[in-house]
C-alpha cells in the first residue's frame, strides 16, 4: 500500500484544518496515511489500518534528538514512501526519509514563511544570513516539491532558493458556522487588526495612518480594534491613545468569528506576507478587507470588489480609512456579498485538497 506521512496539525480548526481533511481524502483514495502531530496538546494516537495518527513525544517542538529517534521508529515502522511537511515538523522526516531509501522517497515541503517577512522580522538567536543559508541546504539536499500558497511565495522562495520546483496551491478553510449581521457592522463601523504585533504586519503604519485619519476626521465614527499580544503592546497604548482605539489583547480561537465576522472591515496592511489567514477568515465570514497591495493580499482582495488595496503606507490609509467612513449600506452589503463569493471560488478546503492531491499523484501514483 503507498503510503503518505503528513506533518503538521491534525486538528479541523483554522488552517490546520486543511491538513486534516487532506489525510481523510487521501484515506478515501486508498492511500495510508500516516499523520504526525505538534498540536493540539494531549492528542492520543489514533491507529486504524489506513489512518495512523501520532503526537509528536514530549509535547515540544520536534527537532530534539528525542524526535528523531521517536520518528526513526516511526519511518521502519510504515516507511513512507512521500512526505508533506510544514514547519519544523518536517526536518527530521524529510532527512530520514532521503537517507534510508537512498533518495527515493519524495519529500514535499509547504513553504509558509516568506524569506522577505523573516529579513523584516530577525531570527531570535542567530543571524538571518545563517538562517537562509540553512533552509537553503535543506531545501537542496531533501525536498523535491515546494508548495507555497501563493505567487508572493513563489516569487519569494524562486528569489532566495532557486533549487527545487513550485508550485501553488491556495491554502484551504473550514469556515466556522457564522451569519454576519451586515447592518450592524455597518452601523458599528469597527475596523479591526487581528495577527501578530511583528514588523511584516504593518502594525506601526496602521496606527500611524488611523492616528492621521481621526486628525481630520476627529467626529468619526470609526474606531479600531488591535486583536493581539505582544511585548510591544503596553508600548502601544501609550503611544497611541484616543477613545477611537481599543487594544483588545489576543483571543481565543473560538472568539475569532466573532471578533472578525462583527468587523465592519478588517484592516491587514502588511509588508510582506505570504497567504494570510486573517483574509480567507474575514472572507469566510462575509467580511471586507482592507488590505496592502504587497505580498499574497492581491491573490485575496480586489480593489473596489470584495475590499481595498492599499501601500503599507500612513498617508494611503489615511485615505482609504476616509473613503469606507462615507460607503452606503448597498455600497457595503456588496463588498460583504462579494467577500464571501470570494472565498467560495478559491479558499475552500475542496479545492485546497484536489490541488494537493493533483501533487502527490504525479509523484506517487
Amino acid at each position: 500500500m503507498k503510503t503518505v506521512l503528513i506533518a503538521h496539525n491534525y486538528m479541523k480548526k483554522s488552517f490546520a484544518g486543511m491538513s486534516y481533511f487532506l489525510a481523510q481524502h487521501l484515506v478515501a483514495c486508498g492511500y495510508r496515511v500516516v499523520f504526525l502531530s505538534y498540536e493540539p496538546k494531549g492528542l492520543e494516537p489514533i491507529v486504524t489500518d489506513n489512518l495512523i495518527v501520532l503526537p509528536w513525544p514530549g509535547g515540544k517542538r520536534p527537532n530534539r534528538p528525542q524526535a528523531l529517534w521517536f520518528y526513526l521508529k516511526v519511518y521502519f515502522r510504515y516507511r513512507p514512501q512521500l512526505l508533506v511537511g510544514h514547519f519544523v515538523g518536517a526536518i527530521f522526516p524529510s532527512i530520514v526519509n532521503k537517507l534510508f531509501t537512498l533518495g527515493k522517497a519524495k519529500n514535499i515541503y509547504v513553504y509558509h514563511t516568506i524569506t522577505d517577512a523573516i529579513l523584516l522580522d530577525g531570527v531570535e538567536g542567530r543571524s538571518v544570513n545563517t538562517e537562509i543559508a540553512r533552509k537553503g541546504r535543506f531545501y537542496r539536499r531533501f525536498i523535491d516539491q515546494i508548495v507555497t500558497p501563493s505567487k508572493a511565495g513563489e516569487a519569494d522562495y524562486k528569489k532566495y532558493y532557486p533549487a527545487k520546483p513550485v508550485k501553488v496551491v491556495h491554502n484551504g478553510y473550514i469556515p466556522a458556522e457564522y451569519t454576519k449581521d451586515v447592518e450592524l457592522a455597518y452601523r458599528k463601523k469597527e475596523l479591526t487588526f487581528i495577527g501578530r504585533i511583528d514588523n511584516c504586519k504593518g502594525i506601526d503604519v496602521l496606527l500611524e495612518g488611523f492616528m492621521a485619519y481621526l486628525k481630520k476626521e476627529p467626529d468619526t465614527d470609526l474606531s479600531l480594534n488591535i486583536v493581539a499580544g505582544g511585548n510591544k503592546l503596553d508600548a502601544y497604548k501609550q503611544q497611541y491613545k484616543s477613545e477611537h482605539i481599543r487594544f483588545l489583547g489576543r483571543v481565543d480561537y473560538e472568539h475569532i468569528p466573532d471578533a472578525i465576522g462583527a468587523s465592519f472591515f478588517v484592516v491587514a496592511p502588511s509588508i510582506f506576507d505570504n497567504l494570510p489567514t486573517v483574509g480567507i477568515e474575514a472572507m469566510s465570514f462575509q467580511t471586507p478587507v482592507i488590505a496592502s497591495n504587497r505580498g499574497g493580499w492581491p491573490e485575496i482582495v480586489t480593489d473596489g470588489v470584495n475590499g481595498y488595496m492599499v501601500p503599507p503606507d500612513a498617508d494611503a490609509l489615511s485615505v482609504v480609512f476616509g473613503k469606507v467612513s462615507k460607503l452606503s449600506l448597498a455600497e457595503y452589503r456588496r463588498l460583504c456579498d462579494n467577500s464571501l463569493k470570494k472565498f467560495g471560488d478559491c479558499f475552500t478546503v475542496e479545492k485546497y485538497v484536489l490541488g494537493m492531491e493533483a501533487i502527490i499523484r504525479a509523484y506517487l501514483p
